[in-house]
């Protein structure tokens, strides 16, 4: 398996750089699921592509079937979510602490 699953990420990071002369943009997706169903966005004038990049003759997943079939039926929506932040709340850059020197016995 873990054979399988590294020749799938070394297809998945060449088919990446070979698509970037092709859009405008390409938007890569990150998550915390452990097997994501969507690999790129690609934008250019004519179109926006949910790109799914797979070695050679591997299959869709059911969540990757899933994903085809729901654009297929172009039930797809861009949506914006406003986020407002609760009062109180600071973003501050974290400063470095000098490091202590040890003292040699």
């Amino acid at each position: 398996m873990g054979v399988n699953t590294s020749s799938g990420d070394y297809s998945e990071i060449l088919g990446d750089f070979a698509l970037l002369s092709k859009y405008d943009q390409i938007v890569t997706l990150s998550t915390t699921s452990k097997a994501p169903s969507l690999d790129l966005i690609g934008v250019s004038e004519e179109s926006l592509d949910f790109i799914e990049i797979k070695k050679k003759g591997a299959s869709l997943s059911p969540s990757e079937k899933n994903i085809r079939r729901l654009v297929e039926e172009k039930k797809i929506s861009y949506k914006v979510f406003d986020v407002e932040l609760p009062k109180g709340t600071t973003v501050e850059e974290r400063k470095l602490r000098e490091r202590k020197k040890i003292k040699e016995k």
